[in-house]
């Protein structure tokens, strides 16, 4: 294990811990930030104030306040699951408004069709 800056500790085996209050706690963990914990199994957090304890979490990204207001902007789970907070973009297309303009296209379509076949 390995640690490096103020007050980051690597207890997990195998784990790494840099930045500042940044903890390692759980085995083959890496945390990278401002008083972060990776305290899952084989997961890396980045960022700040990450929310603990999420089972099965392989990646976050931490976007908390204070230790008393801690959050993810991003997480990765061993099921392949990613949950982001925020809006997600694609080439500058905001994707959940994209498919909620589809599925307004659709039902008007169906509208159309059921007028067409005497519904």
């Amino acid at each position: 294990s390995h640690a490096q800056g103020y007050r980051s500790t690597a207890s997990g085996l195998y784990s790494h811990a840099s930045g500042r209050n940044a903890t390692a706690s759980a085995n083959s963990a890496s945390a990278i930030g401002y008083n972060v914990t990776a305290d899952q199994a084989n997961s890396t957090v980045v960022g700040q104030w990450n929310a603990l304890n999420q089972g099965g979490l392989l990646f976050a990204v931490g976007n908390g306040e204070a230790e008393d207001d801690r959050s993810d902007a991003l997480q990765v789970d061993t099921a392949g699951n990613v949950l982001a907070a925020g809006r997600l973009f694609a080439e500058g297309s905001d994707l959940l408004q994209l498919v909620i303009n589809l599925q307004a296209q659709v039902d008007s379509m169906q509208i159309q069709l059921n007028l067409l076949q005497g519904e």
